[in-house]
């Protein structure tokens, strides 16, 4: 399963008197978001063969754009069966699979039906991206996102090379019966070595982080899912 960060939730309904819990549009989905109010969209489908669902699941968001992307927003998913009234599944089932994007206040931002491609589904992300926050373009933050991710995977392996190095030094040393000038300068270099790698990762991951919190037109900040 691509690492898309899916939130499981039932169909919203509202009560009224003598009729209990009536469904209503999914729209209204923005009025029981359980995390930070924010843009979200909602991936319908009727249950498939799992090679099938993988297939048409690396269709839809199988790229790396959508898949960061998609951490902007809450990302939520149904089963068509799971819709509580045969008009509503008429009216979302039509035509499936279907993506239905919606700004934080639950106005429809666009669509997506049948199998199209992922490039289709980050174009409708990008008008998410638009409606909500302040600077930029989906498009920018997720390349920067990109590099700074690299960045950060970079100073972790520099992390554990440097390790590795000063586990090699130390399980030479140990087995030298006297630890010379030069020994014990290797094993100090090492320790320095991965000290001044360790304080690079964390600085790399703090920069991630910043970049993981964005600025809304609200003047808000909300925190991408990790």
């Amino acid at each position: 399963m691509l690492d898309i960060a899916w939130l499981s939730t039932q169909w919203p309904t509202e009560h009224k008197d003598g009729y209990g819990d009536v469904p209503v549009a999914l729209s209204q989905l923005s009025s029981f978001q359980r995390d930070e109010a924010r843009p979200f969209f909602v991936f319908i489908d009727e249950k498939r063969e799992a090679a099938d669902e993988d297939k048409l699941m690396r269709k839809l968001f199988g790229i790396e754009e959508v898949v960061m992307g998609s951490k902007l927003f809450n990302c939520y998913r149904m089963n068509v069966e799971d819709i509580p009234d045969s008009k509503l599944q008429k009216q979302y089932g039509k035509k499936l699979p279907a993506i239905f994007f919606y700004d934080a206040k639950g106005k429809e931002i666009g669509k997506v039906t049948g199998s199209k491609k992922a490039k289709t589904v980050f174009g409708k992300l990008g008008k998410l991206y638009k409606s909500f926050y302040a600077k930029g373009s989906l498009t920018k933050w997720v390349d920067t996102y990109n590099d700074k991710l690299k960045d950060m995977e970079k100073a972790e392996d520099t992390v554990a090379t440097a390790k590795k190095t000063l586990s090699g030094v130390q399980e030479r040393a140990d087995k030298k019966k006297k630890k010379t000038k030069k020994i014990l300068k290797s094993i100090a270099e090492a320790k320095t070595a991965v000290s001044d790698a360790e304080k690079a990762f964390s600085k790399a991951k703090d920069v991630v982080a910043k970049h993981e919190a964005v600025k809304t037109k609200t003047d808000k900040k909300v925190t991408a899912a990790r």
